[in-house]
């Protein structure tokens, strides 16, 4: 991560994420073709930054948000987020209640 990204703080229960790119190489070994990626709807992306929680009344957005950490993989819509190329890098900024899920470290 570039130094302005790394100091980034998001404001108002937002979050910064990157993308990640799905495999382009099977376990096996197998080139995967673009096209043959399932059109899910949804990403998966690191989270680059969070913004502390927004007072917004509700107990479970609160206590799901204190939750999410620099470092996590997350869920987020295919389209949405507000883009940002930061040193070369393309992020994207959300708001907290358009992540969808974590995914968890086995």
């Amino acid at each position: 991560m570039s130094g302005l990204a790394a100091r980034l703080m998001p404001l108002f229960g937002r979050c910064v994420v990157q993308k990640v790119q799905p495999a382009t190489v099977s376990k096996g070994g197998i080139y995967i073709p673009a096209s043959a990626s399932p059109k899910s709807g949804c990403h998966m992306a690191k989270v680059v930054a969070v913004s502390p929680p927004k007072g917004t009344g509700n107990a479970a957005v609160s206590e799901d948000w204190a939750k999410l950490q620099v470092g996590q993989t997350v869920m987020v819509p295919e389209f949405g987020g507000m883009k940002v190329e930061v040193d070369d890098e393309e992020l994207f900024v959300f708001r907290g209640e358009d992540i969808l899920a974590v995914v968890k470290d086995e």
